[in-house]
């Protein structure tokens, strides 16, 4: 399974303690990286398993909700086909 949220080093920046360490970036599903370097992989890394945690969460809520409109929209068209007016054969 591949996730939304990864981490990758940021060349362009050092550590903010020594000059010299690594950098590290989340990178969103969009491939951007978020605001924040951290100068800890695992730092990064942790962070990183929270945000596709939020996110797995959120879209499997979404499917839930999505369920549940289909269901809610069946229902309404069963309702709907029980009470339409029957149509009656014209008098002459």
């Amino acid at each position: 399974m591949s996730y939304p949220y990864t981490i990758e080093r940021n060349v362009e920046k050092a550590c903010h303690q020594c000059g010299h360490g690594q950098m590290w970036d989340v990178i969103d599903p969009s491939g951007v990286a978020l605001g924040v370097s951290y100068g800890c992989e695992d730092d990064a890394s942790h962070m990183a398993e929270e945000l596709n945690r939020a996110y797995s969460a959120g879209r499997a809520s979404v499917a839930a909700i999505d369920e549940q409109i289909a269901t809610e929209r069946e229902c309404e068209r069963l309702v709907g086909d029980r009470f339409k007016p029957q149509s009656t054969p014209e008098t002459t």
